[in-house]
Formats: C-alpha cells, sequence, structure tokens
C-alpha cells in the first residue's frame, strides 16, 4: 500500500512540466475534443525508467521506479494541473483542472508499461 502511495505521488510531481498544445480532433460536443492520432500521443509521455530512493526523518528508506513523465495539459491556450491520478492494469488515469476563476479540464490515460 506505502508502495503504490509513493509510486502515484511520483507520478503526481511529474506533471508539472511545460508543453505546448496537441494536436486535436473535435467531436460532436464543441466542447469536448478527442486526441487520436498516435503520433500526436506518443509525443506526450517520456519513459524514463529509473528508480528513485527517498529518505526522510524516518530511519526507513523507501525506493520506488519513475516510469514516465508527462507534460501538463493544455486546453484552450492554458495550461491546466493534475488534480487526481490513479494507476489500474499499467494505465494512469490523470484528471486535470484550470487554476482560478476558469473553467476547464482534461481527462488522459496514460499507458505506463515500460518498454522494452
Amino acid at each position: 500500500m506505502k508502495r503504490n502511495i509513493l509510486t502515484l505521488l511520483a507520478i503526481v510531481a511529474l506533471f508539472a512540466a511545460c508543453s505546448k498544445d496537441e494536436t486535436t480532433t473535435a467531436t460532436d460536443d464543441k466542447n469536448i475534443t478527442l486526441v487520436t492520432d498516435k503520433a500526436t500521443l506518443n509525443k506526450m509521455i517520456t519513459y524514463v525508467n529509473e528508480p528513485i530512493t527517498l529518505t526522510g526523518g524516518t530511519k526507513a528508506t523507501a525506493s520506488i521506479n519513475l516510469v514516465a513523465i508527462v507534460p501538463s495539459a493544455i486546453v484552450n491556450g492554458v495550461k491546466l494541473s493534475a488534480s487526481s491520478t490513479i494507476i489500474r492494469n499499467n494505465v494512469a488515469y490523470v484528471t486535470y483542472h484550470e487554476r482560478g476563476n476558469g473553467f476547464g479540464g482534461s481527462l488522459r490515460a496514460y499507458d505506463v508499461t515500460v518498454p522494452n
């Protein structure tokens, strides 16, 4: 359980990187966009697969594996903040929200299977 929490914490911390707005495909609803271009999707994730050892005020240390780094989502030119992350079956589901008085958000699913 503690390892899952640390992994989740590490992934959430990685979503602070900058990025450019991605290519999107409009759906029937003008307020929803769906990114389906495989080349664009592949640019959204950088696999690193590096071990990270966490040390702190306690005598015990924890080790987690940093699998990938992804940039923050951008919607209508506004950089969003990650608000929730959950990992199930090697897929990281991340929700994003717009900070401040604006209204916007995003949901992304990332395949975090370590490539060979």
